[in-house]
């Protein structure tokens, strides 16, 4: 059974074995619904779940439950919920749209309720689904105005109830094998009150994701959807991908903004890259919504950089920062003394790398520590201070290196890298080195480069030569005059 574009359910429920319900006014729920990611100010609505036990007890019951699964999707699609409580008795009925039932105070309270929908089923066990119009007061009765309109008049032989809009809580499918080809599933939904209004008009909110990097002023791109299938928005494919992620706090407060994008590592995916230690090139997100049948009218709802990353697994935890809240880290100050403070190969530097980078072989390697073959003869610590990179594109690898040997006879050189190489740099791979700075302005500084920009100062002053203040006399015994 289908209505307003989304499945009914239509399972029957053994309620004597687990029945709960649960009601909640909890800020936090509101993140329960697909498609809504911002903290509400104010909650318009109550959430309701339930809890309860499915039992199937051939295989063709079970084929058709693994069926209905199949279309919903897990918590990304939602599907409508035939509350187990009556309603209200029918006492009279007008027409198929209108019908009177027994007063309890609908006409005051149906308004405030996001759940408007009702499922009729008739004593040959017809279900109709409608949406309730209008509901009027008429001396102890309510009279209830629906559309469409039912297949007869109803009778005070029909059975009437709430129909929600619900998803399931999680993914994961919980099962008892009773006997062969015999179930019992446990099941458990919650009500998504705001995605009312996009069922009644057919729309379905996605979420979009843009990962990308930046590596030596190219960008590279990665786009993701949590949506079951690929999309295509602004003429870009996204694909489907087991993703999703928390809730996006904002405040008055103006505090820090963070967000959860869970994954897996899927093949060729971006954080694969953060394995076995973080990359040297940060990971920025930009979470995206549209709806469904208008993919290209996109909003933007968060842009931030990663800042931590946990794997578990086959999973991985990814918390990104917003842009501005990126910035809340210490910057170390500018050094006064006789040592450069500029950063080797930077614009303040001004040393160009293309000039000074020499090629090599990865010979060897284990952990931290590698050999390269490379033709020429280097003092030791000629690369300390530099840079080893290897790969290209998006699976650009970079490294600091921390100390270097002296080359074995114009054969080889052993090199201590600031972290260890990920498993897709192979013995063999082509290497670009840079040449280090010791800082200083004499042999090994900047002539190694023939660099005129040596910040340092070699002179330090021991006192604040343009403030002086009125000095002690130190030869004052201490004494009274």
């Amino acid at each position: 059974m289908t209505y307003l574009s989304r499945p009914v359910w239509t399972f029957a429920i053994n309620w004597a074995a687990e029945p709960a319900a649960s009601w909640s006014y909890d800020l936090r729920e509101t993140q329960l619904g697909f498609g809504r990611p911002d903290y509400s100010p104010l909650q318009r609505h109550i959430l309701r779940g339930w809890q309860f036990k499915l039992l199937l007890e051939s295989p063709v019951a079970i084929a058709a439950f693994d069926a209905f699964l199949d279309g919903t999707k897990g918590r990304l699609h939602g599907f409508w919920f035939p509350v187990p409580v009556q309603l209200a008795a029918i006492v009279a009925a007008a027409s198929s749209t209108q019908f009177d039932l027994a007063g309890f105070g609908l006409a005051d309270v149906w308004t405030a309720d996001a759940g408007v929908h009702l499922i009729l089923t008739d004593p040959a066990g017809t279900q109709t689904a409608v949406r309730i119009t209008a509901v009027a007061a008429v001396g102890l009765v309510d009279r209830v105005t629906v559309t469409p309109a039912l297949p007869s008049t109803p009778t005070s032989a029909w059975q009437i109830c709430r129909l929600q809009y619900v998803r399931f809580t999680d993914d994961n499918e919980q099962a008892d094998h009773l006997a062969e080809g015999r179930q019992e599933r446990s099941v458990r939904v919650v009500e998504l009150p705001e995605e009312y209004s996009t069922a009644e008009t057919g729309e379905e909110p996605v979420f979009l994701y843009r990962f990308y990097r930046e590596i030596e002023g190219t960008t590279y791109n990665w786009r993701y959807t949590s949506f079951a299938e690929d999309l295509t928005s602004g003429g870009e494919v996204f694909a489907a991908a087991n993703l999703t992620h928390g809730p996006i706090k904002r405040s008055t407060k103006a505090d820090r903004e963070d967000v959860t994008v869970d994954a897996l590592r899927d093949t060729d995916t971006p954080w694969n890259a953060d394995l076995p230690n973080p990359s040297q090139f940060p990971l920025w997100v930009e979470i995206s919504q549209a709806q469904y049948a208008t993919p290209d009218t996109v909003t933007i709802l968060f842009t931030g950089r990663e800042n931590a990353v946990r794997f578990k697994g086959m999973s991985v935890s990814m918390t990104y920062s917003s842009w501005i809240d990126s910035l809340d880290s210490r910057v170390p100050h500018m050094p006064f003394g006789p040592r450069c403070p500029y950063a080797l190969y930077s614009p303040m530097c001004g040393v160009d790398p293309a000039i000074y980078v020499l090629s090599a072989t990865l010979f060897a390697q284990k952990y931290q520590q590698v050999v390269v073959s490379i033709t020429g003869s280097f003092a030791i610590d000629w690369f300390t201070g530099g840079r080893f990179t290897t790969g290209s594109g998006s699976a650009q690898v970079v490294r600091s290196i921390l100390s270097s040997s002296a080359d074995d006879g114009g054969i080889a050189v052993l090199l201590v890298l600031n972290a260890p190489l990920p498993a897709a740099v192979a013995i063999g791979d082509a290497i670009a080195l840079l040449p280090g700075c010791n800082k200083t302005n004499g042999d090994g500084g900047c002539p190694k480069f023939t660099n005129d920009r040596f910040g340092g100062t070699p002179f330090v002053p021991r006192s604040n030569l343009v403030f002086k203040v009125a000095e002690v006399d130190s030869t004052a015994g201490g004494k009274k005059g």
